[in-house]
């Protein structure tokens, strides 16, 4: 047999082989087809259902030292005003009244008042000079810028710091002069106090208000001597100073 006849002879073979695997394939995928499609052409959904077994849910996990919440805040109340005319926080007082007899208001504290104090009956107080600044509350109010003195008695001198005091109806303001002042005026000469020798740089006067009514100046020389002067504050003493 020759070459030919063998390679035509396995060529046929070979387009058997294929032509019967051909119809095994349609025969299987038409059967596969008939199970798996529904009557009315349907495609039936053949993903297989997976049985989930429930898990058993996890107990929260509780903190061994639960946080103990912040208290709240409270708010921060305002600090005490010193000169207001009213007692708050830790004042002692906004006016000598309201400390006991023997005692006297200073910057808002009750302070006993020495008693061996001398009075300086025989230096008495000429003139105040006035002026119209703003008090600490921002209103226009009557000042003292200069205090005039006259000595009807003996020599007198101090050289220690002098604490200048006012009590009217508009309240209380103390004020002292500079450790360089010297206080020296012999009998039958006078003296002044001026801005000058003030150490409230800021404020240089004693503050009267803006009310008409009795004042009260005290000038205390340290616990020793002291001066008071009191009189009425009238309309006209604003006028003079220009202060409406």
């Amino acid at each position: 047999m020759d070459r030919d006849k063998i390679i035509a002879i396995i060529l046929v073979v070979g387009l058997v082989f294929m032509f019967v695997a051909l119809l095994g394939v349609i025969s299987v995928t038409g059967f596969v087809l008939f199970f798996v499609t529904s009557p009315s052409g349907e495609i039936v959904d053949t993903t297989p259902i997976v049985n989930t077994v429930p898990t058993t849910p996890t107990t929260p996990t509780v903190p061994a030292n639960p946080a103990t919440p912040n208290a709240p805040v409270e708010p921060n109340e305002d600090a005490p005003v010193c000169g207001n005319n009213e007692v708050e926080g830790e004042e002692d007082c906004e006016s000598d009244s309201d400390c006991s007899s023997n005692e006297e208001c200073s910057s808002c504290a009750c302070i006993t008042i020495n008693a061996n104090a001398e009075l300086l009956d025989d230096i008495e107080i000429t003139d105040l000079v006035y002026w119209c600044p703003r008090d600490f509350d921002g209103e226009s109010g009557l000042a003292v810028k200069i205090f005039k003195f006259k000595n009807n008695g003996s020599d007198f001198s101090y050289d220690g710091r002098v604490t200048l005091k006012s009590e009217s109806v508009w309240g209380e303001d103390s004020i002292t002069t500079n450790n360089a002042f010297d206080f020296e005026v012999d009998g039958g000469k006078t003296i002044d106090i001026y801005q000058k020798d003030l150490l409230r740089s800021d404020a240089p006067y004693l503050f009267l208000g803006n009310k008409t009514g009795e004042v009260t100046i005290t000038f205390e020389f340290g616990d020793e001597y002291y001066i008071e002067h009191t009189y009425t504050l009238r309309g006209q003493d604003f006028a003079d100073a220009n202060c409406q």
